[in-house]
C-alpha cells in the first residue's frame, strides 16, 4: 500500500497500488453511493476523482485490484466493503471472482441489516440478490395501523395539509379536502420563477384512513419530512444510514 500522497493525476504515488487512506475514501465512498440521489455537486466530483486516482491500477490489474481491495476492507467491513464493490463496479464494470463475490455477499447482507431500502441499492446489486437468492424478500414491509389505532384529524372544505416533502426532487405530497373527497397530488415548483407549480393528483378517496393507507404504502424510499399522522403509515424503512 502507498503511503505517498496522492491526487487526481497520481503525482506522488504508485499508480499501481492503494492509497494509505484507501480504508477511510472506501467508508465515504459507500455512504457517497448509497444516497448518490441526494449527493451534493461536491460529493459527486470528489467520488469521480477518487475514481480516477484508481483506474490505471484497476484495468491494468483488475484481479490484483479487486483482491487487495478485499483484503483492506473484509476486517472492517460494513461501509468500507460497500464502498469496495462499487467502486470495482464504477470502474470495471461487471467483473465476477471469488473477491467481488463475497464482497457483494458481505456487503448486501451488512445493508439489510441496516434495513437501507431496496430503492437505494444499485442495479447490479438488485440482479445479484435476485440471482443467487430468488424468492427471498429484501425487507418485509411494514404493516400500516389497523383503523382507528392511529387518530387522524379531519380537515374542513378547501383546507390544506402538507404530508412529506422529499429535497432531491423538490416535491411536496399535499392533502386537501374537495367536497365529500380527499385528495392527496404531489406538487413541484415550476421551471423557473414565474411559473406556477406543476400538480400530479396521487390518489383521492372519500375515506381518509384508506387514502393514507395508500400514500404510505406509495413510497419506495423514506420522504425527507413526514407529517407526524401520516408516519406510522409508511410501510419503507426507513433504513440507519450512520
Amino acid at each position: 500500500m502507498d503511503d505517498a500522497s496522492y491526487g487526481r493525476f497520481g503525482v506522488g504515488r504508485d499508480l499501481k497500488a492503494l492509497p494509505r487512506t484507501i480504508v477511510k475514501d472506501l467508508d465515504s465512498f459507500g455512504r457517497f453511493w448509497i444516497r448518490r440521489a441526494e449527493a451534493t455537486p461536491a460529493a459527486e466530483q470528489s467520488a469521480l476523482d477518487f475514481c480516477a486516482d484508481l483506474e490505471v491500477f484497476a484495468t491494468s490489474d483488475p484481479v490484483r485490484f479487486c483482491h487487495e481491495l478485499r483484503v483492506v476492507a473484509e476486517p472492517v467491513g460494513g461501509w468500507v466493503e460497500y464502498g469496495a464493490i462499487r467502486l470495482i463496479a464504477e470502474i470495471l464494470g461487471s467483473i465476477e471472482t471469488p473477491d467481488t463475490d463475497y464482497l457483494m455477499e458481505s456487503s448486501l447482507a451488512f445493508l439489510r441489516s441496516r434495513t437501507i431500502p431496496w430503492n437505494n441499492l444499485s442495479a447490479d446489486a438488485h440482479t445479484w440478490w435476485m440471482a443467487n437468492l430468488p424468492g427471498v424478500q429484501w425487507l418485509p414491509p411494514k404493516q400500516v395501523p389497523l383503523r382507528g389505532a392511529s387518530p387522524l384529524t379531519d380537515m374542513r372544505f378547501g383546507e390544506e395539509r402538507i404530508l412529506a416533502t422529499i429535497e432531491y426532487n423538490s416535491s411536496t405530497f399535499i392533502m386537501r379536502r374537495e367536497g365529500a373527497e380527499y385528495v392527496v397530488s404531489q406538487r413541484y415548483p415550476g421551471p423557473d420563477e414565474y411559473s406556477e407549480p406543476i400538480e400530479f393528483v396521487d390518489g383521492r378517496s372519500t375515506d381518509m384512513y384508506e387514502l393514507y393507507c395508500k400514500v404510505g404504502r406509495g413510497f419506495s424510499s423514506m420522504p425527507d419530512w413526514v407529517d407526524p399522522q401520516l408516519a406510522p403509515f409508511i410501510t419503507v424503512h426507513p433504513g440507519d444510514f450512520r
